[in-house]
């Protein structure tokens, strides 16, 4: 009778500790579901808010003044040839850059920079641009969606996809037709989304035809 019961006894010893590490494991694959959900929440969470912001820029991009980017000036109005950047209209459009709340400090100083850069070539001579001419920095296009035209209001009808977010950083591109996608890259400063890079002002790109 001893060794049955010892029997029945380890038996039930034994599923009873089944059931327990059972419930650990699920405990545990329940926490790790909630932890992945969570973090998939805040990657929903912080992709609205870049999508929005993007849309948000390009709102205010389409209420400003009409002004070129990077005008050039002419020492007389007889003149046929640019000698300096139009430091004026420059300093407007930074302004207007800053007060939009859109632009974090790393596409405000590449601005400056591309700016600083194509106001030394026209000073020194390196690059010949000819009042009336098409600018020989940048690529002819709208360096705020790399297009010739745009629709009006194009900001409501960008696609925006390839959403990719790494702590305080994102990147993602729109398009409006599908083709040609325009890159866009975001970072967070203290707290909120600011554009860090647009495509049309990629640095090498726009100042290529300043290089010696």
């Amino acid at each position: 009778m001893k060794s049955i019961f010892l029997k029945h006894t380890l038996w039930i010893g034994a599923i009873l500790l089944m059931t327990n590490c059972t419930e650990v494991e699920t405990s545990t694959t329940s926490k790790q579901t909630n932890a992945t959900s969570g973090q998939i929440a805040d990657n929903s969470k912080d992709s609205t808010a870049v999508v929005d912001l993007v849309r948000k820029m390009y709102q205010w991009y389409e209420k400003l003044p009409a002004q070129g980017e990077f005008e050039g000036k002419t020492n007389k109005a007889s003149d046929t040839i640019y000698s300096s950047l139009d430091i004026d209209l420059h300093q407007k459009r930074l302004q207007a850059l800053e007060a939009s709340d859109c632009f974090a400090s790393e596409f405000i100083d590449n601005y400056k920079k591309i700016g600083q850069n194509i106001d030394q070539a026209l000073k020194s001579g390196k690059t010949i641009w000819l009042v009336g001419d098409m600018s020989p920095f940048g690529d002819g296009a709208d360096p705020w969606c790399a297009c010739q035209d745009r629709p009006d209001a194009f900001s409501n009808l960008l696609i925006i996809k390839n959403m990719q977010i790494n702590e305080n950083k994102a990147s993602c591109t729109w398009t409006l037709d599908e083709q040609n996608p325009y890159q866009v890259r975001a970072v967070k400063e203290n707290g909120q989304w600011k554009i860090a890079y647009l495509q049309g002002f990629d640095f090498e790109q726009y100042v290529h035809q300043s290089a010696p």
